[in-house]
């Protein structure tokens, strides 16, 4: 540790007679103190400080606290008795006071004295002076001048003011040739860190000054394609060039560039890229590129777009850049400007790669070696410039100040050091600050020897931050950063990192690692099993198909009794597969467990295990205890930032608010399914949620609004033929209520359009081909029973609804058995009996009408068979009194008015229902 102690002779007499003074003086320091990272101990007539010598760059805290109070204390000094700044080890030492007042009380009104140590620490930022005994001061006691003997005075600060960045070698010649000739796109190809990009920038704010009305303040477009996967694109989204978009372009376009930035730099570690990644970095750098051009529009100075690094170009992100500048209709108003270092291997096949961007290719020959100045770097530089090079491993430069103050360091001291570093010529800009010098990381580790840990523990401590926090999602790679760094992550982390990969889609490094014995070098040998069984299992259940999940869970899953956070996830996946199976009661056995073993805990699991248990209630028709650990699900999801996890939860909340009946309820918790899913970037969640919209404008009669929502999802549907099929079998259904019952059948409809085209045959009044269709579908038709709950299921329109109560051929003989009961008596009265015997049938369970959203439909077909038989009026009363009843509690149910409103009379069913209970005077 360190001390300060700061000290003003007679400050009680002072505080009388200049009382603003004192108060301004003693809250600059301690102002100073607390930035600097010092602990303050305020004392009556002595205010000190300690510090960690062992934080980042210490010394420049103390340089910069001592820049913020030298001047005013120097100013004051006239209107003082003396004072003394004292920095040493002696903290603890009651004769602290003692110094203090024998250096404030020397010639001069006293000053800033250093120990040994401090002297050391500040030399290379400091003047100092050769002895530290005040000016004629001969007659000090002994044992006093030994207290002082140690102490030197600081005589004043090295000239910092107009640090000037050290140009690099081939900065004025790159400059010069690109003024040569009318502007062309051109890439310059030289040696590495001479200079390319300080010339390409510096190029440009002379273009935009030389222009009238211009300004250097216009910032180019940069994309850095040495960050790896699609990170660049979305780290060219920077402070400045949101700046100068503001006003200029609309701002649901800025803020549509701000949801996919933060998309994309949540899964800025993967190594890996979904569709849906691929997807948003398409649309973000499409959209990020028109308003880039749109904002700068300035008479004479081009759009400057700069590539750097194009030979470390990530396939994935080039391909992205390649086909939007390809299909850019502004693309000529762009000038493109790129670097590519002449060590490239493969440099001809870059430049082929690029042809079609750079018209002109500048050869630059070296004018003499790149030089920094690290002969000149103290050991504080070192450490940060350590720590810039490991930051830009995984965030933009753009955010380091950001990342220094969250690691208690303070503007300041950040900026102080960015100067000396670029005075130096360590780095060339502050929006990308990491040290552009060969093998850097390895030259900064000998120097620094065991003094890099602490450095690698403040950047692991970050990223760790971050992850914790939402920024950040976890990954395999961010296992093998915190690894890389000398850390793990913990078992939670390691669970979630597994968690968000396969839910992603990008679970191959993570299954090659696995594969190869490296993932069981981060997590441990000991945990190995359990993860390889929780990788297999979660991966069937999120991509699999049922034979694939079936064959995941033959094995024997591992004992993992001592790991309570794997053997939670171990529970939650077996729970999930003993739900597709429906075995109901092992299923909330199993999941019971898992919810017990995850309380308390802040990973993913308990969410997802309260949602499970919620479908096991709802298997059981235990609709209250369904709800309320949807409920649960939620809150604990939204709790941890799980949008995933929000996204699949809200999707079942709206799914059992509709079996339950509160349809206005059930169409804002689809919407919110939407907006997480989107969140999470879950394509095939988000589609399967507005599918679900689309259904729920259906139930309420909203015909037209429901095939417009079919249409849409079918016409930028990518997904697999079964979710093709689906939609056009539901675009068949809403077209024959909403236009016309005669519409054709689709040729490549899902099952579910066979039931439609019963349903049509009867609409249309085509009752032989009702009663023909209702007796060709067989149990065949009905397709697998299997229940997914991790992965949209789009076999059938009502699954993940209808389908989580009912067993598909009991859903299906339902529907079927009321229209060929309703087409048979149509036909002739001697169809009669037999369609009442049909309708007694399914009518006579009636456990399910809670909960059955065709239960008053049901009804009121037994009415209709009733009367075309010509039964008997007090039948009919009844028939009619209990299917109305019916429709009358569903539609209580629904918490807004207008839905409700709209629930009894916009379906063709409700509303035929309706006009027959006025006709009864049950209205």
């Amino acid at each position: 540790m360190i001390y300060l102690q700061f000290f003003l002779r007679y400050k009680t007499q002072l505080r009388r007679t200049r009382p603003d003074l004192i108060t301004r003086l003693e809250n600059l320091v301690s102002g100073a103190l607390a930035d600097a990272g010092g602990k303050i101990a305020g004392e009556r007539r002595l205010l000190t400080a300690s510090f960690d010598e062992r934080s980042l760059g210490f010394w420049l805290d103390i340089l910069v606290l001592i820049e913020r109070v030298m001047k005013p204390l120097e100013e004051s000094a006239r209107d003082l008795y003396g004072y003394a700044l004292v920095f040493g080890h002696n903290g603890e030492d009651t004769s602290a006071e003692r110094i203090c007042r024998l250096l404030s009380s020397g010639p001069g009104g006293g000053g800033i004295w250093l120990d040994a140590r401090a002297k050391k620490g500040l030399l290379p930022y400091a003047h100092i002076d050769k002895t530290g005994l005040p000016e004629n001061r001969a007659g000090i006691r002994s044992r006093n001048r030994a207290l002082i003997e140690g102490f030197v005075r600081l005589k004043g600060l090295k000239n910092f003011s107009g640090l000037r960045p050290r140009a690099f070698t081939l900065q004025e010649t790159i400059q010069r040739a690109l003024t040569q000739g009318p502007w062309r796109n051109t890439v310059l190809i030289g040696p590495r860190f001479s200079g390319k990009r300080q010339g390409l920038y510096q190029f440009y704010r002379d273009l935009c000054r030389s222009r009238p009305g211009g300004t250097e303040d216009i910032p180019p477009l940069v994309i850095r394609f040495d960050r790896g996967g699609i990170s660049c694109l979305a780290d060219a989204w920077t402070p400045r060039i949101r700046s100068l978009m503001a006003g200029a372009v609309p701002q649901e376009d800025l803020n549509e560039l701000e949801v996919l930035g933060e998309a994309i730099f949540r899964n800025r570690l993967q190594d890996e890229l979904s569709p849906d990644g691929m997807n948003r970095g398409r649309r973000f750098f499409k959209l990020l590129l028109k308003s880039f051009v749109t904002a700068v529009k300035r008479p004479g100075i081009p759009p400057l777009l700069i590539l750097e690094s194009i030979h470390r170009r990530e396939e994935t992100a080039a391909r992205i850049f390649l086909e939007t500048y390809e299909a850019f209709p502004h693309k000529q108003d762009l000038l493109i400007l790129g670097t590519c270092s002449e060590n490239t291997p493969d440099i001809e096949t870059q430049l082929k790669i690029w042809g079609k961007i750079f018209y002109r290719v500048i050869k630059l020959n070296a004018e003499g070696p790149v030089n920094p100045g690290l002969s000149e770097m103290s050991s504080e530089l070192w450490e940060i410039s350590y720590a810039l090079s490991l930051l830009s491993r995984y965030f933009p430069g753009t955010l380091f100040p950001r990342l220094f103050e969250e690691a208690g360091k303070s503007p300041a001291l950040f900026s102080r050091a960015l100067a000396f570093l670029s005075f130096l010529g360590v780095i060339d800009t502050s929006e990308d600050p990491q040290p552009r010098i060969s093998n850097f990381i390895f030259r900064a580790e000998r120097i620094l020897g065991t003094r890099k840990e602490k450095i690698r523990f403040m950047v692991r401590d970050r990223l760790l931050d971050w992850v914790g926090r939402g920024k950040l999602s976890p990954c395999f790679r961010l296992l093998e950063a915190l690894k890389e760094l000398g850390g793990g992550g913990g078992d939670e982390l390691i669970q979630q990192s597994i968690i968000a990969d396969i839910i992603n889609g990008t679970y191959a490094g993570m299954e090659q690692a696995l594969s190869q014995g490296e993932l069981e070098k981060i997590t441990g040998s000991e945990r190995i099993e359990t993860i390889g069984f929780i990788i297999k299992t979660l991966k069937a259940l999120h991509h699999g198909d049922e034979a694939l999940i079936r064959s995941a869970f033959q094995e024997v899953p591992p004992d993992c009794s001592g790991f309570p956070v794997f053997k939670a996830q171990v529970l939650a996946n077996l729970s999930c597969f003993l739900l597709g199976i429906r075995d109901i009661d092992s299923a909330g056995e199993t999941v019971k467990e898992g919810i017990v073993l995850s309380q308390g805990k802040n990973g993913p699991v308990l969410a997802r295990t309260y949602r499970l248990f919620s479908l096991v209630n709802l298997s059981r028709q235990r609709m209250a205890d369904t709800i309320e650990y949807l409920s649960f699900a939620v809150d604990h999801a939204k709790k941890t930032g799980n949008y995933h996890e929000m996204a699949v939860s809200t999707y079942y909340a709206a799914a059992a608010q509709f079996l339950f009946g509160n349809i206005s309820k059930a169409q804002r918790l689809a919407g919110l399914a939407k907006e997480h899913a989107g969140a999470a970037g879950n394509s095939g969640w988000a589609d399967r949620a507005r599918f679900f919209q689309g259904r729920l404008f259906f139930e309420t009669g909203r015909y037209q609004d429901a095939l417009e929502v079919f249409e849409s999802l079918k016409s930028h549907c990518a997904g697999t033929p079964e979710e093709e099929g689906l939609l056009a079998a539901w675009i068949y259904r809403a077209g024959v209520y909403f236009q016309n019952p005669l519409i054709p059948k689709p040729l490549y409809g899902s099952p579910d359009a066979d039931l439609f085209e019963i349903e049509a045959s009867y609409l249309a009044g085509d009752y032989e081909k009702t009663v023909e269709l209702s007796g060709a579908l067989g149990a065949g038709a009905y397709g697998e029973d299997f229940l997914y709950t991790e992965q949209p299921d789009w076999r059938s329109g009502f699954a993940q609804a209808e389908l989580l109560l009912f067993s598909r051929k009991a859903f299906w003989d339902r529907i079927v058995s009321v229209y060929h009961a309703l087409a048979l008596c149509r036909l002739s009265p001697s169809g009669g009996e037999e369609a009442l015997h049909s309708l007694h049938r399914v009518l006579r369970d009636e456990r399910l009408s809670e909960i059955d959203p065709w239960d008053a439909f049901c009804f009121f077909a037994w009415y209709q068979v009733l009367e075309e038989t010509g039964a008997a009026q007090v039948d009919m009363n009844t028939a009619i009194s209990m299917a109305f009843k019916r429709l009358q509690r569903r539609a209580s149910r629904i918490d807004d008015l207008d839905v409700r409103r709209n629930f009894l009379s916009l379906p063709r069913w409700n509303g035929a229902l309706s006009i027959a209970a006025r006709e009864y005077k049950l209205i």
